[in-house]
C-alpha cells in the first residue's frame, strides 16, 4: 500500500506540488486572519457562599448545607464547576 503510494506520488510529481502549494496557501491565509488572544482572562468569575450551621459535625453540615447549596448553584445556568469544603459549624461552597 506505502510503495504504490510513492509510485503514485513520484509519477504526478506536478500534482503533488500543486497540492502542497495550496495547502501551504491556506495554512497561511488562516494563519494570518485568525484572531490570537494575547492575554486571555484566566480568572473565570466566581460566587463563594460561606454559611455557619453551629453544633453541626463536619459530616452533618455535608449533608444538610453544602450538599443542598452545591445542588441549587449547579442547577444554575453557565456553571462549570461546584466545589465545597466543611468544617466542624462551617461550610464553604464555590461556583464558577
Amino acid at each position: 500500500m506505502l510503495n504504490k503510494i510513492i509510485r503514485t506520488s513520484l509519477n504526478n510529481r506536478v500534482a503533488v506540488l500543486a497540492a502542497s502549494a495550496i495547502l501551504f496557501f491556506i495554512s497561511m491565509v488562516a494563519l494570518f486572519t485568525m484572531e490570537v488572544d494575547i492575554f486571555p482572562d484566566l480568572n473565570a468569575p466566581s460566587v463563594t457562599v460561606m454559611t455557619e450551621a453551629g453544633g453541626l459535625s463536619p459530616e452533618e453540615v455535608e449533608k444538610s448545607v453544602s450538599r443542598e447549596i452545591e445542588t441549587a448553584l449547579s442547577g444554575a445556568s453557565g456553571v462549570r464547576r461546584v466545589t465545597s469544603a466543611s468544617a466542624t459549624g462551617f461550610s464553604v461552597v464555590k461556583a464558577e
